[in-house]
């Protein structure tokens, strides 16, 4: 969902991670020069995407200026609480529709096949693929996330996994037809994802989001970490490019 108000934020990643670095003092040098930049007559329209907690969102409000001279600020969350935290009215609050049928299959088929495969499912999958959007309702996070699992597995051979993944995700939503179930079903590409990719994938998460870092860096801290195991006829640099184009094609990224 969507949520609008009057109140003004700037770069709402960088204020959202100094908030929830644990310290005012790391807070206030991450927003300072921000508040600067907003002092004034100036006007500014912010974007604060995918805030998941109302403290989170009390921690980055709190470091903006209250004189907004008609600006805006968008806050973007999947949590009803936290975008009447945002808002100072209901009226302000945009709630997002699902996908569409036709959509859904679209961005399935388009992550899971890509251009190579004109875009077309197996007759084989479709069965499947069609309980795996219905479990989905229409999420694109939901579809992405489950996708991901099913990229490596584009063939008719692949119908056994196709079919253990459209268990799996239907007993978590069973379980938990909440946000819990959703992020349990989330977790699910990092589950089916093989040993040698889940050390690689978990190792991404030293960074922050959004964070820029060049291939062959990246490769190279795989090697020295000891994440890239020995192949034979292979150097380690070329095992480590294997591994990096595995998660590309599994839309890891």
């Amino acid at each position: 969902m969507v949520s609008g108000g009057n109140a003004g934020c700037c770069n709402g990643a960088t204020i959202e991670d100094a908030a929830l670095s644990g310290g005012s003092q790391g807070c206030d040098s991450g927003s300072g020069s921000y508040n600067g930049a907003l002092t004034g007559d100036s006007r500014y329209l912010i974007v604060v995407d995918d805030v998941w907690s109302v403290p989170t969102w009390e921690a980055i409000r709190s470091k903006l200026p209250e004189k907004n001279c008609g600006s805006r600020i968008i806050v973007t969350t999947r949590i009803e609480t936290v975008a009447k935290a945002a808002s100072a009215s209901e009226y302000f609050i945009h709630h997002m529709k699902p996908l569409e049928r036709e959509a859904s299959e679209k961005l399935f088929v388009k992550r899971v096949f890509g251009s190579t495969e004109k875009g077309i499912c197996p007759k084989q999958l479709k069965a499947t693929m069609d309980k795996i959007l219905k479990t989905c309702g229409g999420l694109p996070l939901a579809i992405v996330s489950i996708a991901s699992i099913l990229a490596s597995y584009r063939s008719a051979e692949g119908m056994e996994m196709w079919k253990r993944v459209s268990r799996s995700i239907g007993s978590q939503m069973e379980s938990h037809p909440n946000l819990e179930g959703m992020r349990r079903l989330i977790t699910l590409s990092y589950d089916y994802l093989p040993h040698h990719l889940k050390a690689c994938m978990m190792y991404l998460s030293m960074f922050p989001e959004d964070y820029v870092i060049a291939k062959d860096r990246l490769l190279y801290r795989w090697i020295v970490e000891g994440l890239v195991t020995e192949k034979r006829g292979l150097t380690l640099l070329e095992v480590a490019e294997e591994y990096f184009n595995e998660l590309i094609s599994r839309n890891m990224h």
